[in-house]
């Protein structure tokens, strides 16, 4: 079944991006967490709570993490003492750049079976079945 194939194609790439962040000393979760920051400079605390769909706790460690590895820093939100505000160190934002650009070689191998007419009836299905 289709769905079943979908499933284990998005496992494989996962675990394959993966075995890409581990020399790195990152999960996808922080990878996430990092595009998201450097996307939205400033974002705040709760706001990538939502945008990572993980809970408050596990984005709060996540985050103490990337801070001690020097790739993210929180600074006090000058509208609300409460809030933090996220951006991507120079660290970070140089790690980014390259991970960009190690995920684009890992797209490109996986789709270098296919054609662009492929691609293209691929792009069209998955969006004819994704939730709204």
């Amino acid at each position: 079944m289709a769905l079943r194939q979908m499933a284990v194609t998005y496992l494989k790439m996962q675990r394959r991006f993966e075995e890409i962040l581990g020399p790195f000393g990152l999960v996808l979760s922080q990878f996430e967490a990092l595009v998201k920051i450097g996307c939205k400079p400033g974002i705040i605390q709760q706001e990538l709570v939502g945008a990572l769909l993980m809970t408050k706790g596990n984005v709060g460690a996540l985050l103490d993490r990337l801070e001690s590895i020097g790739l993210v820093e929180r600074r006090a939100d000058a509208n609300d003492r409460r809030a933090n505000q996220l951006y991507l160190t120079a660290a970070g934002e140089s790690l980014i750049v390259e991970l960009f650009k190690k995920r684009q070689v890992f797209v490109n191998e996986m789709f270098r079976p296919l054609n662009t007419e492929q691609c293209r009836s691929l792009e069209s299905l998955l969006k004819a079945v994704e939730p709204q």
